[in-house]
């Protein structure tokens, strides 16, 4: 029985066309999916786990030069793309990446027996986040695309040169709020 939960967490600095193709993917095998967006706070992860705190902690990820757009407008980026694509908003629920901001305690304990964990290989912090995870007892798909995905930091270097190259890389409903609220860091 597929459960009732699809979880996906991310930075989405800026959310991608990957970002979307997993969504997309979760929504076909779920009621419902759960966004976390780390980093919300721009406060340092946390967790238990010694090794993966250490890499949290080190991350160049945690830099407001690599965290453009705050919580909301990543939320807008995300709401729009689901509505331009004609996909069902009310069936994704936005919460801040729950381990990274110190909600996965005894509230969250509940959704291991309904959740699947969504991640893809790449980068040491989600391998990290893998081993952690699954040792803590979550139900994960990895899911690695054929196409891999241009990374959001090139997306922000595209944006930051001028390269309008970017455009493609997002959807539009990502490209409506970058447009609209800007990039806000200088290089």
């Amino acid at each position: 029985m597929q459960k009732k939960y699809g979880y996906y967490h991310g930075r989405f600095q800026p959310f991608h066309n990957g970002h979307m193709n997993m969504i997309k993917l979760m929504l076909d095998k779920h009621d419902e999916v759960i966004i976390g967006l780390s980093n919300p706070f721009r406060a340092p992860a946390i967790s238990d786990d010694q090794a993966l705190a250490k890499a949290l902690a080190t991350e160049d990820t945690r830099s407001p030069l690599n965290n453009p757009w705050p919580y909301w407008q990543r939320v807008l980026m995300i709401r729009w793309t689901l509505k331009d694509a004609g996909l069902d908003v009310g069936r994704v629920i936005f919460v801040p990446n729950l381990k990274a901001s110190g909600f996965d305690t005894e509230e969250t304990e509940f959704l291991k027996s309904e959740t699947v964990k969504y991640t893809m290989p790449s980068g040491r912090h989600n391998k990290l986040i893998l081993e952690n995870n699954k040792k803590e007892g979550w139900d994960i798909v990895v899911i690695d695309p054929k196409d891999r995905p241009t990374s959001g930091t090139k997306i922000r270097q595209m944006i930051k040169s001028g390269d309008l190259e970017w455009k493609s890389h997002v959807p539009a409903g990502t490209e409506r709020v970058i447009e609209k609220y800007g990039f806000k860091i200088k290089p």
